[in-house]
């Protein structure tokens, strides 16, 4: 663990990105390889912290391959598991944008029929709105709920992915709560805000 954590504070992950964008993309086995590798780094509390520095170019890079291989269960699997990871990274500097909420929200399209698939992209998902509540808004204003009602209703008699979720619709009620009450806005139907 002291290597793993050696390594992620020195600036060799930094340097290594834009050859692993390069070589995931064009080699599925590498794509594996690598999203296995960054799961596992940013996996460790230990190592998390000093990945926060480099968090928005990893998240990108993860989205990217994921994207790239998004037929290939194992790979998008390592994908979504290293995208919930990073997501836990408190200080990821730059916010996440509507163009990688649209393609978070697509990435469980293809494959929304497994169960471990559809597990890992709402653990992403809840996750990346514990850290980043303003893209609730984004998700919402991209059909997030409606593509999450539909599958809920697929996986009807599987309550553990059930749970999880709702458990994405709850984290998504309770950052657009927070994001609204922030910017003095009243979600209450009574009121004349709303």
């Amino acid at each position: 663990m002291k290597e793993a954590v050696e390594f992620c504070y020195s600036e060799t992950l930094r340097k290594l990105l834009p050859h692993v964008r390069l070589l995931a993309w064009h080699d599925h086995t590498i794509a594996l390889y690598v999203l296995g590798w960054f799961a596992n780094i940013v996996g460790f509390p230990e190592c998390r912290l000093p990945v926060c520095d480099i968090a928005s170019d990893l998240f990108e890079v993860t989205l990217q391959i994921a994207t790239r291989y998004v037929l290939e269960r194992r790979a998008l699997h390592l994908a979504l598991m290293t995208l919930s990871n990073i997501a836990l990274c408190d200080v990821m500097p730059d916010a996440v944008k509507e163009d990688e909420c649209r393609q978070l929200i697509l990435l469980i399209m293809p494959l929304y029929s497994e169960s471990p698939v559809f597990d890992a992209w709402c653990c992403a998902v809840c996750n990346l709105l514990a850290t980043q509540p303003d893209a609730a808004p984004i998700f919402i204003k991209l059909g997030i709920v409606e593509t999450v009602q539909r599958l809920l209703l697929f996986f009807g008699d599987d309550s553990r992915v059930v749970s999880r979720g709702f458990q994405l619709l709850s984290n998504l009620c309770t950052a657009a709560t927070n994001v609204a009450n922030s910017r003095g806005v009243s979600l209450d139907a009574n009121s004349e805000d709303a």
